[in-house]
């Protein structure tokens, strides 16, 4: 009799199907695309990392922008120089020019970090998958060994 296990719903072939060597060559063909996945893995969550610190940057900017100190020191050079009142309303509506322009840019880069969030996530899930269907691959083996060496005990009986 012969025993499949299945992770995915696809049937395994049978470890004693394949040689020694072929096991072994498909094991090393597995540990590297496990290392591609990883450093896959490793430079989305560095492009996170970036991404988040360009976030938390522009958020300061944004904050900086509101509280005044901008708009205070622009009125400030205004009123020495007496076109205060012709500006001002220039003045509100660049800011809010400035503004859209930075919610957009928020919005985006919101998009970019879900994408890299989800991207992550789906690489630790086909790493695990690679990893679980070669566990199943070694415990079919190990569960034909034991039946190979269990026929071999009763031979001898």
């Amino acid at each position: 009799h012969h025993r499949s296990l299945s992770v995915s719903g696809l049937r395994q072939p049978f470890a004693r199907d394949k040689s020694r060597e072929d096991l072994v060559d498909e094991v090393a063909e597995l540990r590297k695309s496990l290392a591609v996945l990883a450093k896959d893995k490793n430079n989305i969550v560095g492009r996170l990392h970036c991404t988040e610190e360009e976030l938390l940057r522009k958020d300061k900017h944004i904050s900086d922008l509101l509280e005044g100190g901008h708009i205070q020191k622009m009125d400030a050079v205004r009123a020495r120089s007496g076109t205060k009142n012709g500006t001002n309303m220039a003045t509100v509506q660049a800011l809010k020019k400035k503004e859209h322009q930075l919610q957009c840019a928020l919005r985006e880069k919101d998009r970019t970090i879900r994408r890299l969030k989800e991207d992550a996530n789906r690489s630790n899930a086909e790493e695990l998958q690679v990893q679980i269907d070669t566990l199943c691959g070694e415990v079919v083996r190990l569960y034909d060994t034991v039946d190979s060496q269990h026929q071999l005990i009763q031979e001898s009986v």
